[in-house]
């Protein structure tokens, strides 16, 4: 990737009296030189960059010299390694260093003293570090970087603290170090083997607490807290989440998910393991509350009879899995966490999940929801708006209706009036829904239809296809798929329920039963349930492991 390079004596300096050259500072003091690369610059028209890593044994100042393509040198102090150092950078060090410094700066020539400023514009995704470099290594990389990269305006004496730092042209736009160094931090997934699931992250530069911003202080605090390098959870889609949707988004730095509502604890117990033979990571298992049993024969032969109009139904299925011996599989799982939609668990769950480590969110779509889950004991809320794809999880299903709001009303209003952590849930697909979302008040968001187009989700052409440029209009709720009410694609099949004259669903569960049989016959009924969030025109065909590094760049513009 780079070069090998070495400071040639050759090279005399053009710059203004008191800059000296690159190979003049480094001879002087008994001060150890590593030549560490040259390449092209990423700007000013084919300048050539080349950094050095010196040290000297009075002040263990790393410095790094900068070549443009005139022949002239300059001096740029990245830090004082502190008085402990005693060897030079380790090379992966130096790589991530070099490759951060190239990606992140770019020679810029003033009349009165040339200038190493940071750009803002950098394609992230064009780094290529060592896949040996871990995120902390590349954190600190990152931060000398972002804290230092000046011209001295003097050549600097042993055991001096810093050396004057020369003010940037006033064309130049500075990149903040916070932003840097939650960049870089984010770019690998950290060293190989599996990332902690039950201990505080490995993060080793706390941006908010480092600079006081009380929005990524909360997030630094919620990713310590569940082993995450970026505040990003993949939402537990039962039916669209596979082990490698999960892991990818684990190992981008978010959470990986699997709603369970439909497995037998065999299933959970195999997918767990998929999961974590594939790197694993943090994790997320969601079930389902079940509902108080509604007994309205009435309202199932309406249904069914309105189904009939798509085809003939194959004959019934055999009884779903029990909701017990879930959350027993759960347990013998350990993710990071447990989560519950449609109602809270009982005390004595709550108590085994603590004594096992193992954090529990509570889904809520109303303050009293949210209050609830508090005094019951969930660690987190999640805060569902109605913009959110999929099933709502109000826990009275007739009250799903009337309590459609949206996620700009909810966070705040949960935040102010709660003492755990809120995860913002509905219509977030970019970075300027991270970025409102976190702003808002929430610790971390929570992402489903923005993963559906990657080739990991792996869900039915049609649905996929049917999110490609969706607008916000073209999705609707309906109790079409399963008798609860959730955000779908306004397809053929859920319209004819909005028709007039059309008959109410059967109740939850029956409407997802009658449902499954016209499915498994081959009637014109959707072949998936085509769930989708308003945000889902913003969703792409890219790997689940881009939208989340694509998601937090575009949150770390706005926040910053």
């Amino acid at each position: 990737m780079n070069v090998p390079g070495r400071v040639a004596p050759s090279w005399r300096s053009t710059a203004p009296p008191g800059h000296g050259t690159v190979a003049e500072r480094v001879s002087s003091g008994g001060v150890t030189c590593i030549p560490v690369g040259v390449q092209p610059g990423p700007s000013c028209g084919g300048s050539q960059v080349m950094v050095v890593w010196a040290e000297a044994p009075g002040s263990r100042r790393t410095v790094a010299g900068v070549a443009d393509e005139r022949g002239s040198e300059y001096v740029a102090p990245i830090g004082s390694a502190g008085p402990t150092r005693s060897t030079p950078p380790k090379p992966v060090i130096v790589q991530a260093f070099v490759d951060v410094f190239l990606q992140t700066t770019a020679v810029c020539r003033c009349p009165a003293s040339p200038v190493v400023c940071p750009v803002v514009a950098v394609s992230w995704s064009s780094v290529h570090l060592p896949a040996a470099t871990g995120a902390a290594e590349v954190a600190g990389a990152a931060e000398l970087v972002a804290t230092g990269v000046v011209v001295a305006a003097a050549p600097p004496e042993a055991g001096e603290e810093q050396p004057a730092r020369a003010a940037a042209p006033a064309t130049a736009t500075a990149t903040s170090p916070r932003r840097l160094i939650d960049m870089a931090a984010m770019l690998v997934p950290g060293p190989p083997g599996r990332p902690p699931e039950h201990t505080a992250g490995t993060r080793s530069h706390p941006i908010g607490r480092r600079y006081g911003d009380p929005v990524l202080q909360r997030v630094d605090e919620f990713c310590e807290r569940y082993g995450l390098t970026v505040p990003v959870l993949e939402a537990p889609m039962a039916g669209a989440c596979p082990p490698e949707l999960a892991v990818a988004v684990a190992q981008a730095g978010g959470m990986g998910a699997n709603g369970v509502v439909l497995d037998r604890p065999d299933a959970i117990a195999a997918w767990v393991a998929r999961f974590r033979a594939a790197g694993g990571g943090p994790l997320q298992l969601n079930v389902w509350v079940p509902d108080e049993p509604v007994d309205d024969p009435a309202r199932v032969e309406a249904a069914s009879a309105f189904l009939q109009r798509f085809g003939s139904p194959a004959d019934p299925a055999g009884a779903g899995p029990v909701y017990d011996e879930q959350c027993e599989a759960m347990l013998a799982a350990r993710p990071t966490a447990v989560s519950t939609i449609m109602g809270l668990f009982e005390p004595d769950l709550v108590r085994r999940l603590r004594e096992q480590g193992v954090a529990w969110f509570a889904a809520a779509t109303t303050l009293d929801e949210a209050l609830a889950a508090q005094e019951a004991g969930a660690d987190a809320v999640v805060a569902q708006g109605m913009e959110a794809g999929g099933h709502r999880g109000t826990f009275d299903p007739a009250a799903a209706e009337r309590t459609d709001i949206s996620l700009m009303a909810l966070v705040p209003r949960l935040a102010d009036h709660l003492d755990v952590p809120v995860i913002a849930a509905g219509g977030i697909a970019d970075g300027r829904g991270v970025a409102a979302a976190l702003a808002l008040g929430a610790s971390a968001v929570q992402v489903g239809t923005a993963f559906l187009r990657t080739p990991e989700a792996g869900i039915d052409p049609s649905w996929a296809a049917a999110l490609a440029d969706l607008p916000p209009e073209g999705t609707v709720p309906t109790r079409a798929y399963s008798g609860r009410l959730g955000r779908a694609v306004a397809t053929p099949y859920v319209t004819a329920w909005r028709e007039p004259g059309a008959p109410a669903t059967a109740p939850y569960p029956q409407q997802r039963a009658l449902v499954g049989r016209y499915r498994r016959a081959g009637a014109q009924v959707d072949r998936a349930n085509n769930w989708a969030g308003q945000s889902a025109a913003l969703a792409r065909e890219e790997p689940a492991g881009e939208v989340v590094r694509r998601l937090w760049a575009g949150a770390l513009e706005l926040l910053a």
